[in-house]
């Protein structure tokens, strides 16, 4: 997972040295709050300070995405986030993000990329960090704002966003840490002049010709260690099996459903030691699925249920799936990515995933 992220991050490098659009320099300051996720947080509540510097370039083309999407940002962001020792300690993270604008002044942005906590989990000196338990973690951003334009491409944001780290439950334990941040941001004057568009909607003449239907079948597998304080092992074995459905009701939007047959076999040391009678190791879910597209890149959320699962007490049996693929292929669609399985936001396991395209039409 971590060498798919930096192999992420380094095509993005590739591709912003390679491309004829200035780059751009930005930096901020937030600040914020850690949501509530365990008894520690309630008795000494937390509100870090972050600091961002980002490196971008807008995408520029004909391509009837870029003009849906109305010429989207991409680039790497570092954030340094002062916490005290007792928590996690300092925080730096490294993520690539995709930002574009929307109702004219107001801009979204999603990223995804890697965090470093100085003081993880320790037996020893830091027992009562039970959030985080591993130097390196998962980064998840996502929020909107609004950009005041100051000439010369130069502006300035009032930023809200959400940020998630944990591990995926790689090492425990894996809480994770979750925080809400409101901030300033300005972004440098551009070296060199921009290219002149305009923000309008396309028309679907410039839109690639896509299949409305689509039948498809994925894989994904990933690791993952057991919720008791005592397994027979560290790392379990998790994995899914899914058959879907999409219809293209856009471009760059489309809707379905999954079917899904999943296992975690960390389930099988907890039916040893529980005695639970249920004693069924799978999970059979449905979900209702929905993806948005950014030329090849697809994130999807799916939100659904399981009937039939390897439940025991403390189980909920709504999930959700969030993933990020890159569709490639000539003549059959195929996308791979990184996944994750979730239970109310809380990660069971991720899982790198490879899907083809059965029947389009």
């Amino acid at each position: 997972m971590k060498r798919l992220l930096f192999i992420i991050w380094l095509c993005i490098l590739i591709q912003m040295s390679s491309a004829q659009e200035p780059f751009q320099v930005g930096f901020g300051v937030s600040k914020g709050w850690i949501a509530d996720n365990g008894p520690l947080l309630k008795q000494t509540p937390h509100y870090p300070l972050s600091v961002v510097l980002d490196l971008s370039r807008p995408i520029i083309s004909d391509s009837y995405w870029v003009q849906y999407w109305k010429y989207p940002r991409y680039g790497v962001r570092a954030t340094w986030m002062n916490m005290p020792d007792t928590l996690a300690g300092q925080m730096f993270g490294l993520d690539a993000f995709l930002e574009g604008p929307f109702l004219k002044s107001f801009h979204w942005m999603i990223g995804l990329g890697l965090s470093l906590y100085s003081n993880p989990y320790s037996r020893t000196p830091n027992p009562d960090n039970i959030f985080i338990g591993s130097y390196v973690n998962c980064l998840i951003e996502g929020g909107i704002g609004y950009t005041f334009d100051l000439g010369n491409r130069s502006s300035l944001q009032i930023n809200g966003a959400f940020l998630h780290t944990s591990n995926g439950y790689l090492k425990k334990p894996n809480k994770g840490l979750n925080f809400w941040q409101i901030g300033l941001y300005y972004r440098l004057p551009s070296t060199e002049p921009s290219i002149e568009y305009e923000h309008t909607s396309p028309t679907y003449n410039n839109a690639v010709s896509t299949p409305l239907h689509k039948v498809y079948l994925s894989y994904g597998s990933g690791i993952v260690q057991s919720r008791l304080d005592h397994p027979d092992r560290n790392y379990y074995y998790g994995w899914t099996a899914m058959a879907g459905y999409l219809y293209r009701i856009h471009p760059c939007f489309a809707v379905g459903a999954d079917l899904d047959f999943s296992m975690n076999t960390s389930r099988f040391q907890h039916i040893k030691v529980t005695g639970d009678n249920y004693s069924l190791p799978c999970y059979i879910g449905l979900y209702a699925t929905t993806e948005a597209y950014w030329g090849n890149l697809a994130l999807r959320i799916s939100c659904g249920t399981e009937p039939i699962r390897a439940r025991h007490i403390g189980d909920n049996s709504f999930s959700e799936r969030v993933g990020l693929y890159y569709h490639f292929g000539k003549t059959r669609d195929q996308w791979a990515g990184l996944g994750m399985k979730l239970y109310w936001a809380k990660v069971d396991f991720l899982e790198l995933t490879y899907a083809i395209t059965l029947f389009d039409k």
